[in-house]
């Protein structure tokens, strides 16, 4: 240890090491009372590590603490009693006993973003923090921890990747605790330091003494100031040892009881004690004192944890969804000058620059979209050309009843509408960024994008690597600092890649913590193009499942333009797809200015009495053309397009059910698992009464969706499968 603190810091780092181990000491306490409501994990013989890097933050910097890291918290300025009342799952804890442990965060005034159970995630999301800090003039720097074992996850990767390659100011504190849980280190990696992998991602690294604060800290220090001033993201490693187990109830006897002897005997508080006293800056009566004081407090905080209430049974369906006064609205705080980031001054050239080979160019809208099989060009759905034989046409008539729409009369293709939305978004938020795979010189892989690099710059039009995890990561972070990212799947069916984070991260925010993550993530959807297994799914339902999110799928022009810019503006994650055999099929008008159409709410496309047919997306001109055909037969369909199937409009299913006593589901889903079979449970629970026959389904198969043109054909829906299942329920 070396002599380069002032004589305040070095108390300061002594008092949190003391206080960190009295927090754990006295939960230890409470656990052995079952006064600990579910784990409890230990950071026994590794308090230098939390104490000393946070202690290199700035009050404005942002943090990411894994469980073990109280010491971190501690610093930051959360109090004990947060932490005692946190595992003890109390009412007045941060997550009011919606969550448990270090699982919390303080976005306005601490900077802390809570921490999830799944490793590695709070990598790419610490880095879209970072990127937004750099984005919004702060000059903030974010920090995370991981340990020797969360390293090998993918998303450890492709986070780290990506902060590496937009050169974000983030520190990473790589733990190697030697075990992950009961795996040693050399089970897990094959190198003697973990901080080698940095030079995988071109980023500097340090090597420290975990146990040694001072030199955790210089060296923190040195990485926080280092990426503060543009030299990017940073690793260190820090060599230490969890002395004891994964949890409590975790003996840790596969450690062998030299190893555990050797680093007990180089305990960090002993240690820097020994520093302190040969340095003359502790004496046995600063102890004291420093230790009645934490007493003291503690003993006090401990009260109040113990006697705050546990939270009222009826919490626990409260707070999905940021709405209303319960709303907590993320503003951008901006600390350059705007106008940097909008038109004209953030106008550029969409080129690619290769060294030694020259310069490149987007297309500029010359390059032909993406086709897959029979997909028709622009002009030929618009009836400018020869339209292929095999291609479902969307038809039907005007709707009998839809909500009056103000429109300027221009006719524009469904890509166009999404295209138009995100423009008009950008234009209207400077916290509206967008990226994704390609989005940026080529345009998008469907051009949904083209255009947008030119006018908004490379801020806010972000070619990112082919990373969902680390894009999905990435926009929560940029939207707990106010910004509205839009992130774009290249196609929807690789959104599976990011399941964990949407699910488990960005979804349940809110709802844990307080903490929305208002993002888009959106993307070509659904088949009929030939796309074949991997590049035509309906993935809908798998998000539908999942509390917190919005799920989106529109039909027309006017919905996907209106619905996209509300789903821009939302508090909420919404999922946005876009069924791409309807991008350049289909044309009509948009909303004019800056109208939006309500999330939530299903829309009448058909009047009608006989029977309800209820669909969305690219079946909703099946069933449109389906309805024709039964009306010359003297049957009136009523058709209803879902648009928004998570929330579902409940009522509006209802009215119509009501009305015509039967009920058709058409979705291009598969079958088992579909929307299809919510919606039977909610007609059998609240519309029972109404109904005159069984509800029916028209879907796809149970299968994965075929490539060859005539398997995909009998695969999906048809008008004509429509049309015999609606005359079926209709003779019940």
């Amino acid at each position: 240890m070396k002599k380069e603190l002032t004589r305040q810091q070095y108390l300061d780092l002594y008092y949190y090491m003391r206080l960190n181990r009295a927090v754990e000491d006295m939960m230890v306490k409470l656990f052995r009372q079952n006064k600990i409501v579910g784990g409890l994990y230990s950071s026994l013989g590794q308090e230098a590590i939390s104490v000393g890097t946070a202690y290199a933050l700035e009050k404005k910097d942002w943090l990411a603490p894994m469980i073990r890291n109280i010491g971190a918290l501690l610093v930051k300025g959360v109090r004990p009693r947060d932490i005692f009342m946190q595992h003890m799952a109390k009412y007045d804890s941060p997550t009011k006993g919606k969550d448990g442990t270090s699982h919390f965060g303080d976005l306005d005034v601490l900077h802390i973003v809570s921490p999830i159970s799944m490793l590695g995630d709070l990598i790419p999301v610490m880095t879209g923090v970072a990127m937004a800090g750099r984005y919004l003039g702060q000059k903030t720097v974010a920090m995370t921890w991981i340990g020797d074992g969360g390293s090998s996850t993918g998303v450890f990767h492709e986070g780290l990747n990506f902060a590496a390659a937009q050169k974000a100011p983030f520190v990473l504190i790589l733990e190697n605790n030697l075990w992950a849980y009961s795996t040693p280190v050399r089970k897990q990696v094959p190198l003697e330091n973990l901080a080698d992998r940095a030079k995988a991602y071109g980023i500097d690294s340090y090597i420290v003494d975990g146990n040694d604060v001072v030199a955790v800290y210089s060296t923190a220090k040195e990485a926080v100031e280092r990426a503060r001033a543009g030299e990017g993201p940073i690793l260190i490693e820090a060599k230490s040892f969890r002395r004891l187990g994964h949890a409590q109830h975790d003996a840790a006897e596969y450690v062998p009881k030299e190893m555990r002897a050797y680093w007990e005997a180089r305990d960090p508080i002993a240690l820097y004690e020994k520093f302190l006293s040969s340095e003359k800056l502790l004496d046995a009566q600063g102890k004291k004192e420093m230790e009645e004081k934490i007493d003291t407090l503690l003993s006090a905080e401990r009260d109040f944890a113990e006697n705050s209430p546990m939270p009222p049974a009826e919490l626990a369906e409260t707070g999905v969804y940021c709405t209303g006064d319960d709303c907590h609205k993320i503003q951008a705080k901006w600390e350059r000058p705007v106008a940097e980031v909008t038109p004209p001054r953030s106008s550029v050239k969409a080129v690619w620059t290769v060294p030694g080979f020259g310069s490149g160019k987007g297309s500029g809208g010359a390059n032909a979209p993406i086709h897959f099989g029979d997909t028709q060009p622009a002009e030929d759905a618009a009836g400018n050309g020869t339209k292929s034989a095999k291609a479902r046409k969307p038809v039907g008539k005007t709707p009998a009843k839809v909500a009056p729409k103000k429109t300027d009369g221009t006719q524009v293709t469904f890509l166009e509408a999404i295209k138009q939305a995100m423009f008009e978004e950008m234009e209207r938020d400077p916290a509206v960024i967008l990226m994704g795979e390609d989005v940026g010189v080529y345009g998008g892989a469907f051009k949904t994008s083209e255009g947008l690099l030119e006018r908004f710059g490379w801020e806010r039009v972000i070619d990112t690597p082919i990373s969902e995890s680390a894009i999905i990561g990435a926009a929560c972070g940029m939207s707990y600092c106010g910004l509205r990212p839009i992130c774009e799947m290249q196609f929807i069916d690789f959104i599976v890649c990011a399941f964990n984070q949407i699910t488990n991260f960005v979804a349940k925010g809110h709802y844990l913590w307080n903490a929305p993550a208002p993002i888009v993530i959106r993307g070509p959807s659904g088949g009929g193009v030939h796309g074949g297994p991997f590049h035509s799914a309906n993935p809908e339902m798998y998000f539908v499942h999942t509390p917190g999110l919005k799920v989106i799928y529109p039909s027309t022009p006017y919905d996907a333009k209106g619905l996209l810019k509300a789903a821009v503006r939302d508090n909420n994650p919404v999922l946005f797809f876009e069924h791409k055999f309807l991008y350049r099929r289909i044309k009509g008008e948009v909303p004019a200015s800056d109208d939006t159409v309500p999330i939530g709410k299903a829309v009448v496309r058909r009047e009608g009495k006989h029977l309800t047919i209820l669909s969305y997306a690219a079946m909703m001109h099946t069933s449109l053309e389906a309805a024709e055909a039964l009306a010359k037969e003297g049957i009136e369909a009523e058709v209803i397009d879902l648009r928004t199937l998570l929330p579902l409009d409940e009522e509006t299913i209802l009215q119509s059910v009501k009305k015509t006593n039967k009920c058709l589901v058409v979705h291009e889903d598969t079958k088992t698992g579909g929307i299809a079979g919510e919606i039977a449970a909610i007609l059998c629970e609240k519309a029972f009464g109404d109904l005159d026959g069984p509800l029916m389904r028209v879907t796809s198969l149970d299968t994965p969706v075929p490539y060859a043109p005539t398997l995909e054909d009998y695969f999906l829906p048809s008008a004509k499968k429509v049309f015999s299942a609606a005359k079926e329920l209709v003779r019940y």
